[in-house]
């Protein structure tokens, strides 16, 4: 399946008081432990982002039209740019996912309109998502309906399992750049 890969790091990183992506966990910013565990994918990788910084990495570059509309908004702008039907969303502060992760969520993706995980909870990210839904999906957000986990409920949605939760690990805090480490031993 072709499809196109999107980091989201437009967040105003509020909790950890600097923008998490470039944060160094074991030496090296979180977005690059994102980007090596997606390279082996072999498919287009976008960050979206309007912070300038990204620059180095290498990879283009889209920033929201709307600022700090979260997380909802950041998906509408990778759907807006992308020119496939199928789009993995990873959000730049989990540097746990693996590539093993990520290609059970594409290669379980193709009868829905979005795929992701669950446990306990609803794990938006990684996730699937076809741009077919961008025209409810801004329908939705501009309503004010900006909860990625309640958007996913308004569509033909697959919710895989999850065998290892603390891959999950969203890294918002200080005390969880520690956790990160400790996982990354």
């Amino acid at each position: 399946m072709n499809y196109n890969i999107y980091i989201l790091a437009e967040g105003r990183s509020s909790r950890m008081g600097t923008d998490k992506g470039l944060v160094k966990i074991k030496g090296k910013e979180m977005i690059v432990h994102c980007i090596d565990n997606l390279k082996p994918l072999n498919q287009e990788v976008v960050i979206v982002s309007s912070n300038p910084d990204y620059k180095k990495f290498g990879l283009p570059i889209i920033s929201d039209k709307i600022k700090n509309n979260g997380p909802a908004q950041g998906i509408i702008t990778a759907l807006e740019n992308s020119n496939t039907e199928k789009n993995l969303m990873v959000s730049c502060d989990m540097p746990l996912v693996i590539e093993s992760l990520i290609r059970l969520v594409v290669e379980n993706s193709a009868a829905v309109d979005i795929c992701c995980f669950n446990q306990q909870y609803l794990y938006p990210f990684p996730g699937i998502y076809s741009k077919s839904i961008l025209p409810s999906w801004t329908t939705e957000v501009d309503k004010g309906n900006k909860k990625v986990q309640q958007l996913i409920k308004l569509f033909k949605t697959k919710r895989l399992s999850i065998d290892h939760p603390e891959l999950f690990l969203n890294v918002n805090t200080p005390a969880d750049v520690k956790k990160a480490e400790d996982l990354l031993r």
